[in-house]
């Protein structure tokens, strides 16, 4: 039987109906009167008792629990909240020959993120000397990746050194966010519902799903006949292509876990992003249900999209149906599944929207 908490009106209505038939014998209470504050205020207790013993009662089940009763569940079960990792890479600094760039000197990113160098010394030689750089991010997160070309200052002048460098190489890559609720919330769960099997299907993409940076992941069994096993890892909607230094470390996480029949035919790779591009014509067309549409086609992709697995067309049309505000629809673009292949990952593209 279901319980439905009583609202503070009712409540309010309760405690004076009890006081009103004990004291004046069922006439109503006089609103400024003191019955009538002792009736609010008892009620105002009950209240929020009952608030109380509802956060409490949702604290009891994993999949509703908040972060500090999360934290604790996803701790009986083994699982522990990923904290997040700085981005790191190689800069380029130049200046004049034979000019050091010290260990530990720091620089910032346009955005305001603080990197750490891993120090330099410039070669002799005549002209403008250059040399590389290690530089890791002071604090973890998304916030501290960029792509090579990129430029950090010096936050501190370094005597013979440029005040700029450039980002090269693979670019500052590997930063991640720490795990929020919902992801450790799913990866609690998959962890209750899938518990490990020797190194089954299932164990793989859990194993991979406790790396940095990685939110999802697909097993492959066979993938390249007997003995082998692929894993495809990728992150979050946003930004679903993962780094090499994340791909690599889901390997080396994978292959400690993983039986050593298997070690020797693992293969761990973030899929392609494959693009697909909409052409809507939206009845009504405005801006406000465009953005609806948008929003219940990035969900379809966040539930459904997956290397090898087809999103049939019906689904996006449906997708499209649910939009709040949307009346009629004609799906011009794709006109057909989307079939991805293995090494593919299907992603909303550009969205072309039409009048009536």
């Amino acid at each position: 039987m279901s319980w439905t908490s009583p609202t503070l009106k009712e409540l309010i209505e309760t405690c004076g109906g009890e006081l009103s038939a004990r004291l004046l014998d069922g006439a109503p209470l006089k609103p400024s009167s003191v019955l009538s504050v002792l009736a609010t205020t008892r009620a105002g207790g009950e209240h929020l008792m009952h608030m109380f013993l509802g956060w409490a009662f949702r604290q009891v089940f994993p999949d509703r629990a908040e972060t500090e009763y999360l934290d604790a569940w996803a701790g009986v079960w083994g699982v522990t909240r990923k904290p997040g990792a700085p981005a790191a890479g190689l800069v380029m600094a130049s200046g004049n020959p034979g000019a050091g760039l010290p260990e530990d000197a720091l620089a910032r990113s346009g955005a305001g993120t603080v990197y750490r160098l891993g120090g330099a010394t410039l070669p002799d030689g005549p002209g403008t000397a250059q040399a590389e750089s290690a530089a890791e991010a002071v604090e973890p997160g998304l916030a501290g990746n960029l792509a090579a070309g990129q430029k950090l200052s010096l936050t501190s002048p370094v005597a013979g050194v440029g005040s700029e460098l450039t980002v090269i190489g693979e670019g500052l890559a590997g930063g991640t966010d720490a795990e929020d609720d919902e992801a450790l919330r799913s990866r609690l769960i998959q962890a209750i519902q899938e518990p490990p099997h020797g190194g089954n299907k299932a164990d793989y993409e859990v194993w991979a799903r406790q790396v940095d940076g990685v939110e999802n992941a697909l097993c492959v069994p066979l993938y390249a006949g007997l003995g082998t096993v692929a894993v495809a890892v990728w992150g979050k909607p946003e930004a679903p292509a993962l780094p090499g230094v994340t791909v690599a470390e889901a390997y080396r996480h994978i292959l400690g876990l993983c039986p050593v029949t298997a070690a020797g035919g693992l293969h761990v790779f973030t899929p392609e992003i494959l693009a697909v591009d909409f052409e809507i014509r939206l009845v009504p067309d405005s801006q406000a249900v465009r953005d609806n549409v948008a929003r219940e086609l990035g969900d379809l992709f966040r539930r459904e999209a997956m290397p090898g697995r087809p999103i049939p067309l019906s689904h996006f049309q449906e997708a499209i149906s649910l939009a709040a505000g949307e009346y009629d629809h004609e799906l011009l673009a794709p006109q057909a599944a989307v079939e991805p292949g293995m090494t593919l990952l299907p992603a909303p593209g550009q969205m072309v929207f039409h009048g009536e």
